[in-house]
């Protein structure tokens, strides 16, 4: 089991950068058409490189939902939003 370990380490460029500030960031080089597995369950490939532009495809179960993050942020913006005068109008009797 370790031999194979080394063996996909020797293949994949993958540094493990932790930052005093930040969660730890795993950082990959991938090439057009090569996936990376997460847990087994979310598949992203590497569709187009044009430029500073990266395509991806992103496969997951129905389950998981997948957005960019600004429009994760929007959506959790507007949830907040959303419970804040729900909270405010609550009165203790």
């Amino acid at each position: 089991m370790c031999t194979l370990y080394h063996a996909f380490a020797g293949l994949l460029s993958v540094a493990l950068r932790r930052d005093r500030e930040e969660n730890n960031v795993l950082v990959l080089t991938r090439l057009k058409s090569e996936v990376i597995i997460i847990d087994g369950k979310i598949e992203v490939t590497v569709l187009d490189v044009r430029g500073d532009r990266v395509k991806l495809g992103i496969s997951a179960p129905a389950e998981i939902s997948v957005h960019r993050k600004e429009v994760y942020d929007a959506i959790q913006q507007a949830r907040a939003a959303c419970e804040e005068p729900a909270a405010a109008h609550v009165t203790e009797e």
